[in-house]
């Protein structure tokens, strides 16, 4: 048993330590019902045939962190959203790399199968930029033999994320593809 002058000493200090002392002495008035208590969770204090325990006042506790939520999604959503842009621009960066790089293939084939001109082939060449703004594309044709065409074909792709832009040093990149095919005898 504990002894009444303690429980005196340490009321000051925590009201529900005096409620565990007075429950472990068998003083059980004033018990039943206390809404800070429950029985079956956390520390536990035997009295007679039922375990007391001590929990904390779950709902004032839910009040103090009400918005605790919305000031982490405040911090947290502008990040998000750029890394999310990011990765759209880098995708769009990736599709147009792939279309100028086949724009450049198909103007060589068009150019060694059928002997065309270098406007011509400059013509299918925007022709065949699909999602791409045929004023950004550069094309230039050249022969370095006689047997062979060169298509280099190069691209202006501005980005959309600033932030991105500003990384990289630039607001856009000039994405560059050459194709060389030989005539066939």
């Amino acid at each position: 048993m504990v002894p009444i002058v303690m429980l005196n000493e340490v009321k000051h200090l925590a009201p529900r330590v005096v409620e565990i002392l007075r429950c472990a002495q068998g003083d059980t008035a004033g018990y039943f019902p206390q809404p800070s208590w429950s029985v079956g969770t956390a520390e536990a204090v035997h009295c007679g045939r039922m375990t007391a325990v001590a929990t904390t006042n779950r709902k004032r506790n839910r009040q103090s962190e009400r918005g605790d939520s919305l000031v982490e999604l405040a911090l947290i959503l502008p990040i998000l959203l750029l890394i999310l842009i990011a990765i759209l621009d880098f995708g769009r960066a990736v599709y147009a790399y792939h279309v100028v790089a086949n724009c450049a293939r198909e103007g060589a084939r068009y150019g060694v199968v059928s002997g065309r001109t270098s406007s011509q082939i400059e013509g299918v060449v925007k022709a065949v930029a699909v999602g791409l703004d045929p004023s950004k594309l550069t094309v230039t044709v050249s022969n370095p033999t006689a047997d062979t065409v060169r298509v280099e074909v190069d691209y202006r792709f501005e980005l959309i994320t600033p932030l991105v832009a500003q990384a990289i040093g630039h607001d856009a990149l000039v994405l560059h593809s050459a194709a060389t095919m030989y005539k066939g005898y």
